[in-house]
């Protein structure tokens, strides 16, 4: 669910204490929601002028591309976007069950659920959603779904959001895990920013 990225383009730019920072650039056709350096969240910043460690990035929507702050011996970074919005989505459907899976790096929800019935989320691991890692969509109604035994860690917002229309839920045995972590980043378009203001590990929010 990420792409890997590179042009190769590498800069070194003297920093405050004079130490050395090597920032990389990749093009891209559109702004990404998260970047991954080396296997980890990147921490986006502001501008280029403020890269300063290791997994800082910025976005240069002139340029269309993405500066990237490296290891500080200059070895090349590993560069990824998250290209799908979801790494994966059930719509519409009842009796199933996922077991022993594992989704990792939606764009959006890392998991989606829009109007299921009697399923069940078993054993599986879902991670590194830019917003949640698995969501219940308020606009159709989900209903007697259980979550057992999963792990979500992660995710920039919440490990579990449940949208308004989720009725009978069980969640019960999950380790959810390193969620809520873009609160105090340079996320992007303002409606992200809302979207990012209210989270947990498990959220249940609306009408329902």
């Amino acid at each position: 669910m990420a792409e890997p990225l590179f042009t190769g383009d590498a800069a070194p730019a003297g920093s405050a204490d004079d130490r050395q920072v090597w920032r990389w650039t990749s093009s891209v056709v559109s702004e990404p929601s998260q970047l991954f350096v080396d296997g980890q969240r990147g921490n986006r910043m502001a501008s280029s002028t403020v890269l300063s460690s290791h997994r800082q990035w910025c976005y240069d929507a002139v340029r269309k591309r993405v500066i990237v702050a490296g290891q500080p011996d200059g070895t090349r970074p590993v560069i990824e976007a998250s290209v799908r919005d979801h790494a994966f989505v059930v719509r519409e459907q009842s009796d199933f069950v996922l077991d022993g899976l594992h989704f990792a790096r939606g764009a959006w929800h890392t998991a989606l659920l829009e109007g299921c019935s009697r399923c069940r989320i078993d054993g599986t691991i879902i991670t590194d959603g830019f917003v949640s890692g698995l969501s219940a969509s308020s606009e159709r109604p989900s209903s007697d779904v259980e979550i057992r035994g999963n792990t979500v860690r992660g995710c920039g917002g919440s490990g579990i959001l449940l949208g308004g229309n989720t009725h009978r839920w069980v969640i019960r045995d999950n380790r959810i895990s390193e969620c809520c972590q873009l609160h105090e980043a340079v996320i992007g378009p303002k409606d992200r920013i809302r979207q990012l203001e209210w989270s947990g590990g498990i959220k249940a929010w609306g009408w329902g």
